[in-house]
């Protein structure tokens, strides 16, 4: 049996088209939603942000990731930590803190 294995950028965007449309159900009178931001940062790069929800009761943004298992960050960590059956590793950098010209 071969088994075929997405590359992480295909289960990343996967997972994003899931966010979207669940967002999509929220009521547009009171809620605004952007995908695919790009942010300024440092002199040259850029950061993505997913999904930015404007509402009444603040500004939501949203990193979506297609991974199985936990995944968290402090604030002040430069990495996501993905942690799953088996262990637990680094992931992709938290949003706002990538490093210049990274993207």
């Amino acid at each position: 049996m071969v088994q075929r294995i997405a590359p992480s950028w295909w289960k990343g965007k996967v997972g994003e088209r899931r966010i979207r449309r669940l967002l999509a159900r929220l009521d547009p009178s009171r809620y605004t939603v952007f995908h695919g931001l790009y942010l300024p940062v440092g002199s040259s790069g850029t950061t993505e942000l997913d999904h930015v929800v404007v509402s009444p009761h603040g500004i939501f943004v949203i990193e979506t990731k297609n991974y199985s298992g936990l995944i968290f960050a402090s604030p002040g960590d430069r990495f996501w930590t993905v942690s799953y059956q088996g262990g637990s590793e680094a992931a992709d950098s938290q949003p706002g803190e990538a490093e210049p010209g990274s993207r």
